[in-house]
């Protein structure tokens, strides 16, 4: 967005340095400076990249922390509002991580509907969950799921399980207070985790089950 304001801010000046004249069409030289439209080109830029400022540096933040807790750089992008209508991948739900012959990208891509969720979490992360949960619960546990494949895990299932065991975790390293990662962790195991689709859900994700790890973040042990 800055260089897009900026872009429309030197065009405005070429335009007016090639093209000035004065209210008879002189070209002279006298023709007052544009500044009322750069002015208000970089003020609209200005107040435009409010937003996605804070975009880029809740990108930073999850991604130095997921960082940490996976002990290997990985990077977490937001999608803008393009990406709702032209998904490059074709078939990202919420967050997508490519894979190659060679294993699985550094690179977690998320949709702007999962940031946006993921925005409210970090508003919520000290002060409890809002009203309705439901988005902010889910974008931390696309985070923690993308983490999954970024770690190296390819199943979907075992994907999934493996994040609900690390939703308080994960929350925990992006700030939340442990009440607010608890409530996290449990919401989508009680209220979220039983609605998952069978490519996600598995009935062996519980507590002795096939896929238990047998850690403490495990919401079954909360």
């Amino acid at each position: 967005m800055v260089v897009i304001t900026l872009t429309a801010a030197l065009c405005s000046y070429y335009v007016w340095h090639w093209w000035r004249a004065d209210s008879m069409g002189n070209r002279d030289g006298k023709a007052a400076f544009p500044w009322m439209p750069i002015g208000v080109v970089l003020l609209i830029g200005a107040v435009a990249d409010t937003p996605e400022r804070r975009v880029r540096t809740m990108e930073r933040d999850t991604s130095v922390a997921m960082s940490r807790l996976l002990g290997q750089p990985v990077t977490y992008e937001c999608g803008n509002l393009w990406s709702l209508f032209f998904d490059r991948h074709g078939h990202m739900a919420r967050g997508y991580v490519m894979w190659t012959e060679h294993g699985p990208d550094t690179v977690a891509q998320l949709r702007r509907d999962s940031c946006q969720g993921l925005a409210e979490f970090f508003k919520q992360r000290q002060k409890g969950l809002p009203d309705n949960p439901r988005p902010m619960v889910e974008a931390l546990h696309v985070v923690s799921h993308e983490a999954r494949h970024l770690a190296g895990e390819h199943r979907e299932d075992k994907a999934e399980c493996q994040a609900v065991q690390r939703n308080f975790e994960v929350a925990e390293a992006l700030g939340a207070s442990r009440d607010v990662a608890r409530s996290i962790a449990l919401f989508y195991w009680n209220e979220q985790y039983p609605h998952q689709s069978q490519t996600y859900f598995s009935p062996e994700c519980r507590s002795g089950g096939a896929l238990d790890e047998k850690i403490s973040t495990a919401p079954w042990r909360l």
